[in-house]
């Protein structure tokens, strides 16, 4: 759903033709101009999410979005740079050979100023951290706009989340999650007994009649 919604904000940028000065790295509102359109990278910490917000973008013809995968530039011998969309994985970013005994990640080929928005999904896994080592891909790309995207940004072990990315500009509860259809209701039991007899019990017909009328209480309250 998050993808989604940074897809309609690409495609959106795209579609009204946005350009970018090179010389003052600022957007101008200047419809066929010669000057390139924005670069825009989407950055995870798993295929799967890089592949799910990839498969998502169908707002963009197939030349203007990159996926960059280790495989690709070990074949090509360079990162990609032709594209408007990139997708990629922290992991990815920091591989690459080693030049003169020293770690040379393949981020670094990239000109620092060379994306204009970075999108990092689950940002509180993703370089948050001031100790991660992924920290270092959101310092050098320093001069793009960076929106983290995060479900958990509460959660004591990503309580950096808010020191890097700041406050949220945009936050989406779980009760209107549910309310609007795209989430489940989540009702919690108790139980005293073990958790087979617990698994056991959910399967008589008086516990799932039980089970049921509470998301009945949960949903009509939740909607009132």
């Amino acid at each position: 759903m998050r993808s989604v919604a940074v897809c309609e904000s690409s495609w959106r940028i795209d579609k009204g033709q946005l350009t970018i000065d090179n010389e003052a790295h600022s957007p101008l509102s200047i419809v066929n101009s010669p000057l390139r359109r924005p670069r825009i990278l989407f950055l995870a910490d798993r295929n799967i999410l890089a592949n799910q917000a990839f498969n998502a973008f169908s707002a963009f013809p197939e030349d203007a979005m990159v996926r960059i995968e280790p495989d690709q530039i070990r074949r090509k011998g360079k990162v990609p740079k032709n594209g408007s969309l990139f997708f990629t994985i922290f992991q990815t970013f920091m591989c690459g050979p080693p030049k003169d005994g020293e770690p040379s990640p393949w981020f670094g080929d990239y000109p620092p100023d060379f994306f204009d928005f970075i999108v990092i999904d689950e940002c509180h896994r993703g370089g948050a951290s001031d100790e991660s080592t992924w920290r270092a891909i959101l310092n050098y790309f320093a001069p793009a706009v960076q929106l983290g995207l995060t479900a958990t940004p509460k959660r004591k072990d990503n309580v950096d989340t808010y020191a890097y990315f700041g406050e949220p500009v945009f936050t989406y509860s779980l009760k209107e999650g549910i309310n609007d259809g795209f989430l489940t209701p989540l009702l919690r039991l108790k139980y005293n007994e073990s958790l087979s007899d617990a698994i056991a019990d959910l399967g008589k017909p008086e516990e799932i009649g039980r089970v049921f009328a509470g998301f009945q209480k949960y949903l009509y309250q939740g909607r009132a």
